[in-house]
């Protein structure tokens, strides 16, 4: 599942508030991440895609964690009108109370290529389940808007005690791309 390679993109930190510091948070003794994954080799971002969780000793040298995906377009439960050809690009939060959060990208090429950000959670970091109302930030397929193809690639801090903010990249039906901006008090429910 990935033999086609492998992008480390999202870390256990210390600290998710926007203004905090990015420094790795070791668990267990180990530093961990999320990774984007795909099968088959010849390009870029080749379908299908998957996601993995990797530990490393010193923050330099990954392994994974798991020798299956967190996710897959194979899952039981991959809802394939949304995510039906490729999961790829993981955010990792960790709350104030433990759990742990991924904020992933989904694409479906049918009826056109969409990408939206699904959310799946975990107890321990190996073993994730998807939220029951994915997608959290869906394209808004009216009219010419910002994200209307594309809502992709979110990145998730804390504003305060009571409310987030997610950055994440829209792009409209003529190609063009935003930098986007939702928040959200449960981290959920997301208002852009």
């Amino acid at each position: 599942w990935d033999y086609g390679g492998r992008v480390l993109g999202a870390y256990l930190y210390e600290d998710y508030d926007l203004k905090g510091s990015r420094t790795l948070k070791r668990r267990d003794g180990l530093f961990w991440g999320l990774f984007g994954a795909y099968r088959n080799r010849g390009g870029y971002e080749i379908d299908p895609g998957y996601e993995g969780v990797a530990v490393s000793d010193d923050g330099l040298t990954w392994r994974r964690a798991s020798e299956d995906p967190i996710l897959s377009v194979s899952d039981g439960d991959c809802d394939k009108t949304w995510e039906g050809d490729s999961i790829y690009q993981p955010w990792l939060f960790e709350t104030k109370d433990g759990r742990y959060l991924n904020f992933y990208n989904a694409k479906t090429m049918i009826p056109d290529w969409t990408e939206q950000i699904g959310l799946a959670k975990s107890e321990d970091l190996i073993h994730w389940r998807r939220h029951d109302s994915n997608p959290i930030i869906c394209v808004r397929s009216s009219g010419d808007g910002h994200d209307a193809r594309f809502a992709a690639d979110a990145k998730v801090y804390r504003l305060d005690e009571e409310l987030h903010v997610m950055f994440y990249f829209g792009v409209n039906v003529k190609w063009h791309a935003s930098i986007m901006v939702a928040y959200s008090s449960d981290l959920k429910h997301w208002v852009a």
